[in-house]
Order: C-alpha cells, then structure tokens, then sequence
C-alpha cells in the first residue's frame, strides 16, 4: 500500500518537473497548452452536446412515464363512458305480443 503511494506521488513529481522545464521562455506545459487547447475544447463542447441530448431524452420520456401514471387522469378516463352512458336503452327491434307473453312465462319458470 505504502509502495504504491510512493509510486503515484513520485510519478506525479516527475510529470511537475518535465512539464516545468523553459522552452522558448515559457514551460513546456504552456507550449502544450497552446497546442491541446482547441482540441479539448472542441471534445468538452461534444460532450456537453451529448450529456444535453441524454438529459432532453431522459425528460421526454420522464414525462411520458408520469403523465401515464397520474392516478386523476386515469380515474378520469376510466369514468369517462360511465359519466357520458345514457343508461340502458330498449331494443331496437318490435317484439310481437306471443313472444312477449313467452319471454314473460319463460321469466317466471326461471324465478321458481
């Protein structure tokens, strides 16, 4: 454990001390800089596109997943035909007087 703190904390003095060194007046890591700069800030910049169009999907489908589970709207569609019914409604056919005087005899016979 302690070997491999050393290592990490002697790699990053090294790294210190290269990107230190004078070249052209200014260190080495300004020189890089300079050079990587636009490059990074092309990959942040697409990145950020990315991470922005991740989060706008994870909202529209957030939504979609909380407007279906809204317990008021579901309540409201499901009495919707209930509210709007008329109730029960006659048979749209004529029934004539024999077969009326059957079905009632056949509700008769039913009920004993």
């Amino acid at each position: 454990m302690l070997r491999k703190l050393l290592a990490c904390f002697s790699i990053f003095v090294a790294t210190y001390l290269v990107l230190s060194i004078e070249i052209g007046g200014k260190p080495l890591f300004s020189t890089l800089y300079r050079v990587t700069a636009p490059l990074t800030g092309a990959a942040q910049s697409f990145i950020g596109r990315m991470v922005d169009s991740g989060m706008e999907g994870t909202r529209e489908v957030g939504g979609k997943l909380f407007q279906n589970s809204n317990p008021a709207t579901r309540a409201k569609s499901a009495l919707r035909p209930i509210v709007h019914s008329k109730g029960p409604s006659a048979p749209q056919e004529t029934i004539l007087e024999d077969e009326r005087r059957e079905l009632h005899d056949l509700i008769k016979d039913f009920d004993r």
